[in-house]
């Protein structure tokens, strides 16, 4: 029997296949994708209980987080496959997730980030989203908050 779970997000070199890699890739810059099957972002892993969860395609819209003009970080949402995300709702998560941007120029835990991503699920819904940090001269992204 395979079960199938919500991607489970990762701290990870961005890869230049990434779909956080074309989103970084322009300033100010979004990622819309109705389909996408595997990116780094997230993966299929092994619960608790030993059962392997394979993550099926998803919609995925990642926009960029800016402080000063320079880029600090990126959220993502992720949402069931097929689902086109419109102009309106990518300026929603962009207006929603522009506070997160000093919490994202902070080093440490991002207590103040988890407001955010709850408010992207609130007003765009959703199955699950993650806020990033950008490290390492944008080679990295570290895990912030997710839900």
């Amino acid at each position: 029997m395979e079960t199938i779970s919500a991607p489970h997000w990762r701290t990870r070199v961005v890869a230049t296949d990434s779909i956080a890699r074309l989103a970084l890739q322009y300033a100010g810059g979004h990622v819309a994708a109705t389909r996408v099957l595997h990116d780094g972002l997230f993966e299929s892993g092994t619960d608790a209980t030993g059962v392997v969860h394979r993550a099926p395609d998803r919609a995925v819209l990642v926009v960029t987080v800016q402080l000063d003009g320079r880029l600090v970080g990126i959220a993502a949402l992720v949402d069931r496959s097929g689902r086109v995300f419109s102009d309106k709702e990518v300026a929603v998560a962009e207006r929603v997730t522009r506070p997160a941007a000093r919490v994202l120029e902070q080093p440490g835990p991002g207590d103040g980030a988890h407001p955010v991503i709850e408010r992207l699920l609130q007003l765009l819904g959703g199955e699950t989203a993650a806020l990033y940090r950008i490290e390492d001269d944008g080679s990295k992204l570290a895990l912030v908050a997710m839900r």
